[in-house]
């Protein structure tokens, strides 16, 4: 007989960031990009290194960075990051803090209250994430590279079953994000396929 154990519980500060957004349902509906501009990502590529016949992984976000740089079609869209940087958060539940965006919080969780990746900051961007995801309007644009697996990567996890449920996404992006959910459900972790959608005049 198989004895199921408990899931990890997470650290305080973690525990106070998710029952705050919880409470505070005027912070959740912010996070959302503009009707159109939503961006997920996932994943990373091989790129050539410096040194001759070497590879090295690159994270799509460090790309996307990149690309809004140097892409006109990339430049207007709003990956999470962007968003969150743009929501404040009253009342928060940090003794002696104050916080001018929602972004600086989840970084005080990294890098001052130093909660661990699993099972604290990836509940954190799951919740966040699946936030951003239920909030998405119209059409909805897509990066995502290779390494994308379910229980590692939030995208594959979380973000396209609740996109699968969001009724208000276009339905160019429901036919793509068919394709990558049969591309989770088939383990087929080396995507590598992505889709901008044209802005709107």
């Amino acid at each position: 007989m198989s004895v199921k154990k408990n899931p990890t519980p997470v650290k305080p500060a973690t525990r106070d960031f998710l029952v705050y957004l919880h409470r505070n349902s005027e912070v959740r509906d912010k996070i959302r990009a503009l009707p159109g501009k939503t961006l997920l990502y996932a994943g990373g590529t091989l790129k050539a290194s410096i040194w001759p016949g070497e590879v090295v992984w690159k994270p799509i976000w460090q790309e996307i960075k990149e690309w809004k740089k140097t892409h006109p079609e990339y430049s207007d869209k709003q990956i999470l990051h962007d968003v969150l940087s743009q929501v404040p958060v009253p009342g928060i539940p940090v003794a002696g803090r104050s916080f001018s965006n929602l972004l600086q919080y989840v970084k005080y969780l990294e890098e001052e209250a130093k909660v661990p990746e699993k099972p604290d900051l990836f509940t954190v961007w799951r919740c966040l994430s699946g936030i951003f995801a239920a909030n998405a309007r119209g059409a909805v644009s897509f990066a995502i590279g290779d390494g994308v697996k379910a229980g590692r990567k939030i995208f594959a996890t979380n973000e396209i079953h609740v996109l699968e449920r969001n009724p208000n996404i276009d339905a160019q992006s429901r036919s793509l994000l068919e394709y990558y959910v049969d591309c989770v459900k088939n383990k087929k972790a080396d995507i590598h396929f992505g889709f901008i959608a044209a802005g709107k005049d």
